[in-house]
């Protein structure tokens, strides 16, 4: 998504899918859905939609909480994906 400049924005447990047929031609794969939050270049109001603070409280990016956090970025999402495996993880 990040080479297409798509921001997810709410990656969280409940947005990842997973296909469980590894014999399938390439393996396993895994899908991102839930794309309402997703904001892309090109968007009339991109600036202002990265402003805000969107997705699932447990897995946003701990910059997001700061009093002045700036724009959503790519390392955001990135860093989403890992309390989501944390989430698993400790589960």
């Amino acid at each position: 998504m990040c080479a297409r400049n798509v921001l997810h924005r709410d990656i969280s447990v409940n947005n990842i899918m997973i296909s469980a047929d590894v014999d399938a031609e390439g393996g396993a794969k895994g899908f991102l859905i839930d794309p309402e939050l997703a904001a892309a270049t090109g968007m009339d109001n991109l600036q202002e939609e990265l402003n805000h603070l969107t997705g699932t409280y447990q897995f946003t990016s701990m910059q997001r909480f700061d009093d002045d956090p700036g724009q959503h970025a790519s390392w955001n999402d990135l860093e989403s994906f890992y309390w989501v495996v944390l989430y698993v993880v400790l589960r």
